[in-house]
């Protein structure tokens, strides 16, 4: 007779013990050994023999992953954790800057640097614009002032470079070649993010023993094979955007998950670095896409606030990354069609870049 420690969880927890009925999984032992793939069955009875429980971890792995642990234990260490975050929450306070319809370029630049600085720090920052005499006649003379279009920041693979296609093929070649299941799927779900970022989400979904370091190196090679000095197509209209940005005077910046030496010698090779004022990449900041840091850090670096500048991204994590930071998101679909969600977040969707330009020539330049 079958005797469980079976604590009540809620739908949205995780599954534990009976209540896994998957007809393989992948184990892990509680001394975080990998013990392979096995039935439901034969792991249940493992957990029983070391009066633990089986613990699913990764249920959207191929097969699932579970754990034998004691469930209760890290039930009671799990609230401890969440109860000193809450302990560690800092209130958040909203921070005003005010501006003048004829505000100098040097005192927007001082308020602009001390709102970034009050977003970086967690606060939440009110632009107010005070009106005299007869401004107040024009508020709409405000309304532009705070809408006034600065500058674009892009994200690179899938908007500027057509690599995001070329990096799913190169993984498929190395999937084919070691049996790996459904990658397309999970090379999709890592869109936008940064190295750390990709391999945490790859080892959840095919399990810790997964040798991601030396998969992604043949990858890479396979890569840059076919990429490497300037052999990596454009997507069309890059040049014509650019040149129109630059010719109208707004501020232009790069940001993507990539890592810079990598970033910068792809718009070398291509020829457009010189176009950028400032590249933020994903080893310059700490939190990846979705986060909004590399947004916030890409503002701050060209000096302007984040309503002031539009982001163009093809990618979920991008829009959310963009949307979190305040800018005005602009989706541009390459791999992915964007979904109900990502069509609130973003400000509006475009084809391609050739008809990003023609938006921003009609509202703006």
């Amino acid at each position: 007779m079958r005797l469980w420690r079976c604590l009540p969880i809620s739908k949205k927890e995780i599954q534990i013990n009976e209540e896994i009925r998957d007809k393989e999984l992948r184990i892990i032992g509680s001394d975080g050994q990998q013990l392979g793939i096995m039935s439901a069955k034969e792991a249940l009875d493992l957990a029983e023999q070391k009066n633990l429980d089986l613990v699913k971890i990764a249920p959207q792995s191929n097969p699932p992953v579970c754990k034998i642990m004691d469930y209760g234990k890290y039930r009671f260490e799990q609230a401890k954790r969440e109860k000193e975050a809450r302990k560690n929450q800092r209130v958040v306070d909203i921070k005003e800057v005010r501006l003048s319809l004829n505000i100098d370029t040097h005192d927007f630049n001082t308020k602009l640097n001390n709102a970034l600085k009050f977003i970086k720090h967690g606060d939440k920052v009110k632009v107010s614009i005070r009106f005299r005499g007869r401004e107040m006649g024009h508020p709409e003379i405000g309304l532009e002032t705070m809408k006034r279009f600065e500058a674009v920041i892009f994200d690179m693979d899938g908007v500027i470079f057509d690599s995001e296609l070329l990096v799913i093929k190169c993984w498929q070649v190395v999937a084919d070649k070691y049996g790996i299941k459904n990658i397309e799927d999970t090379c999709h779900k890592c869109l936008g993010l940064n190295k750390d970022a990709t391999k945490e989400l790859m080892l959840g979904v095919y399990g810790a023993d997964f040798p991601y370091d030396e998969y992604k190196a043949e990858m890479s090679a396979l890569f840059h094979e076919q990429a490497a000095g300037g052999k990596l197509p454009m997507k069309p209209g890059v040049t014509g955007l650019l040149q129109t940005l630059k010719k109208n005077g707004r501020k232009v910046a790069l940001a993507s998950s990539t890592r810079k030496a990598v970033v910068e010698q792809e718009l070398r090779d291509a020829g457009i670095l010189p176009y950028f004022d400032r590249v933020i990449c994903g080893d310059m900041v700490k939190r990846s896409k979705p986060e909004p840091d590399i947004y916030l850090e890409a503002c701050r670096q060209i000096h302007v606030m984040p309503e002031q500048a539009y982001a163009i991204e093809d990618s979920y994590n991008g829009i959310r990354s963009a949307h979190a930071a305040g800018l005005h998101p602009i989706m541009v679909p390459d791999q992915l069609q964007p979904t109900e969600e990502i069509l609130l977040l973003a400000e509006t969707k475009c084809d391609s870049l050739l008809e990003v330009r023609k938006l921003l020539q009609e509202k703006y330049l």
